[in-house]
């Protein structure tokens, strides 16, 4: 019901029942809603600040409750929801949603020179380094470990995502 009212599905669309149905839905451990409400804290849906520890809590709260009651979580909600905890990891690196890396944008465009961006330029090397110390860390490799599992699954985008950083060690 609240994926309904989040997307205006045979009601009007309202994010604040539907984050509020996700919290109902959530108490009794379904592992979508309990997703749902960690996307919330990503995007800043339903009226909620971004709160990135919040966010991972909740996706973590996602999987065990998919492990732990059996309930039926998509192949593709599992590898989403392991891509969308590698990603709050990754944001804490990026810190805002809205910055692009280097990373962001050859993921986003593959095959792309990234040195040739005027926008980034000498800054690539400050990044880079950036990446790599990043990639070191204990969230770092949550990060990895994540995107590792969502790939195993066969989400593209986190295949993706392995390969360009793979690239930065």
């Amino acid at each position: 019901l609240g994926l309904c009212y989040k997307n205006g599905k045979g009601v009007v669309e309202d994010e604040a029942r539907a984050f509020q149905l996700f919290q109902e839905a959530a108490e009794q451990e379904c592992p979508d809603s309990l997703m749902e409400l960690g996307l919330c804290y990503i995007y800043k849906r339903a009226g909620v600040e971004k709160n990135l520890q919040t966010a991972e809590s909740y996706f973590k709260c996602a999987l065990a409750a998919s492990k732990e009651h059996d309930w039926i979580f998509e192949l593709d909600n599992e590898a989403r929801t392991h891509g969308l905890l590698a990603d709050t990891y990754y944001a804490m690196y990026v810190k805002d949603e809205f910055d692009l890396t280097p990373l962001d944008i050859a993921v986003a465009i593959p095959g792309i020179n990234l040195v040739a961006l005027p926008v980034f330029g000498a800054s690539k090397i400050a990044e880079t380094s950036k990446l790599k110390t990043f990639l070191k860390t204990e969230e770092g490799e949550k990060m990895i470990r994540h995107y590792r599992i969502a790939a195993d699954l066969g989400w593209e985008f986190a295949i993706k995502r392995l390969e360009k950083l793979e690239s930065y060690k």
